[in-house]
């Protein structure tokens, strides 16, 4: 066989729009994307919808499982105050009883003699106004 260059040429020519045509998009496949596309969108907004939803239920009832939860602990609390201090007063012997009774006593009556004496010195210092060293005309 001789060598003609152009047969070589026409044979790499071929190649390449072989080539060219296999890469280029069938329109099968194009029509694939697009279909695999829309069911992506699709998926995303079905389900920013459904996550909106749940989110809209999900604030009442933690709203209300805060509002139980914040009256379960007051109710504990108040329970636990009401029965320790009604268990305190009967098992608490009767000289404990009166110290307490005669500390709260002196207690408040320290804190008013407290206050009379700051009431004292506050009108004290209202009624004596100070004044400046008096100068005189010359």
């Amino acid at each position: 066989m001789i060598d003609d260059p152009n047969t070589s040429n026409n044979e790499n020519e071929n190649e390449n729009n072989r080539a060219s045509e296999s890469n280029a998009p069938q329109p099968e496949a194009t029509e694939s994307f697009e279909d695999i596309s829309k069911t992506v969108k699709e998926a995303f907004k079905s389900g920013s919808e459904d996550a909106r939803k749940a989110f809209d239920k999900a604030i009442p009832q933690a709203k209300d499982e805060i509002a139980r939860g914040v009256h379960d602990v007051a109710y504990a609390i108040a329970y636990a105050t009401a029965f320790g201090g009604a268990l305190l007063k009967e098992i608490t012997p009767d000289n404990i009883t009166s110290g307490f009774s005669e500390g709260s006593a002196a207690g408040r009556q320290a804190a008013s003699e407290v206050v009379n004496q700051r009431n004292e010195r506050k009108s004290k210092s209202q009624e004596t106004p100070e004044r400046g060293p008096e100068t005189f005309p010359v």
